[in-house]
């Protein structure tokens, strides 16, 4: 048991810094902050579903920040629409911080974050393939 917790540990650690790493190369305004660093509910630690599901939520926020970022640097989006994306991003970011402060985060709360995030990746992925169409 011992092991487990500090494999876990130590990979919240690793992600951290990871995280920390990308943010301070340009993501969003103040980088991608990250959902693990924060209580759930007030309690430290909260829920071990809750922080597995903020880990993979974590994840697919970072990997839509740097679709966004290679858009850009492609040509592929314009600054004005990645800004717009990555205002979506922080819209998502504060959503979640908000269900976090209540407590526990419900399987219907989960889904719709979920929804959220795959309607921003298909966004991004019309408006990286709308300027390949238009020719």
């Amino acid at each position: 048991m011992k092991k487990v917790i500090f494999v876990a540990i130590f990979a919240l650690m690793t992600f951290g810094a990871i995280t920390q790493g990308s943010a301070a190369e340009g993501g969003l305004p103040g980088g991608v902050r990250s959902l693990l660093n924060e209580a759930i509910g007030g309690k430290e630690g909260g829920a071990a579903e809750d922080r597995a599901w903020l880990k993979a939520t974590q994840v697919k926020i970072d990997e839509e920040n740097e679709k966004i970022d290679r858009g850009v640097d492609r040509g592929d989006i314009s600054k004005r629409d990645a800004r717009r994306f990555k205002d979506d991003l922080n819209d998502i970011l504060d959503k979640i911080d908000r269900m976090k402060k209540e407590g526990q985060i419900s399987q219907r709360e989960k889904d719709g974050i979920e929804d959220d995030i795959d309607k921003l990746d298909r966004k991004i992925f019309r408006e990286r393939r709308e300027d390949k169409k238009r020719y």
